[in-house]
């Protein structure tokens, strides 16, 4: 929980949460509807059930679980929302350069070419 300097922080804070928490949400993300097993043994290994939201990503390029705070790119840590825009530019970029080069139109040429060596052979 976020501490105020004043009171009258504290208070406007307080109002804030209550109008704008979502229960369900956080039972979602914390996984805290599942009290029974918080560690289970998988593959050898602790695997943490409650509070995943938490836990960094143990891959290192980009995978990460669902609400994940940061990802790993090339071993470094970097906030989930950089990463995320970073990869949405990426793609834009490569799929207008796709559209630019006519790549769609060259791959359905180099199938029809293809399609009809075999086809001349029946």
């Amino acid at each position: 929980m976020i501490v105020a300097k004043t009171n009258e922080d504290n208070e406007g804070y307080l109002k804030l949460k209550r109008q704008h928490h979502i229960t369900t949400l956080e039972e979602f993300v914390e996984n805290s509807s599942e009290k029974k097993d918080q560690l289970i043994v998988y593959n050898g290994r602790l695997v943490q059930k409650v509070d995943p939201i938490y836990l960094d990503p143990e891959h290192k390029m980009i995978k990460a679980h669902f609400y994940a705070p940061r990802k790993q790119v090339f071993g470094v840590f970097f906030d989930t929302y950089w990463v995320n825009i970073t990869v949405m530019w990426l793609m834009t970029f490569l799929l207008y350069l796709a559209l630019y080069l006519r790549l769609m139109k060259k791959l359905l040429d180099a199938g029809e070419l293809f399609s009809a060596r075999f086809s001349k052979g029946e």
